[in-house]
């Protein structure tokens, strides 16, 4: 009986460090993908007097800017948008108006936890079924017609 409390109280311990463990390996993996991300520059090139190009990591970002504000067709990925804002800003200052999902892969959607905060994202209905199912982006960031 002894033999078995003592196992009984062990095992909590070992659940504790495998989760540090799991916790641990997670963050250096984050750690990884953001310094994957630290020698990318967003590049600009305009296409028009009001629409532009930007080229960085993945697919490229759409612009368009005006006086009824920025529209952006893709975000590429979530670390880079800091970036993509820097870059936004020398075209003209402010955030977002609308954000234009294509498709629902990383380098296409994976600033919009941090566009949608001040923007409408719009994508396809597909777009919209496969982003509220990763639970990457909040639902209330999305918008299909």
């Amino acid at each position: 009986m002894l033999f078995n409390t003592l196992a009984y109280k062990k095992k909590p311990l070992k659940n504790i460090s495998t989760c540090a463990l799991i916790i641990g390996i997670t963050l250096a993996g984050q750690s990884v993908a953001d310094d994957r991300f630290k020698d990318v520059s967003i590049t600009s090139t305009q296409l028009t007097e009001s629409t532009y190009m930007f080229v960085g990591s993945g697919g490229n970002i759409g612009v368009s800017a005006g006086s009824d504000g920025l529209l952006i067709i893709d975000d590429q990925f979530a670390p880079l948008a800091d970036k993509i804002t820097a870059s936004l800003n020398m075209i003209q200052a402010g955030t977002p108006k609308y954000i234009v999902n294509t498709h629902y892969h990383g380098d296409h959607t994976g600033g919009n936890a941090h566009f949608g905060e001040k923007g409408t994202i719009v994508a396809h209905h597909n777009v919209l079924k496969r982003l509220s199912s990763d639970g990457n982006t909040p639902g209330s960031y999305l918008h299909s017609f």
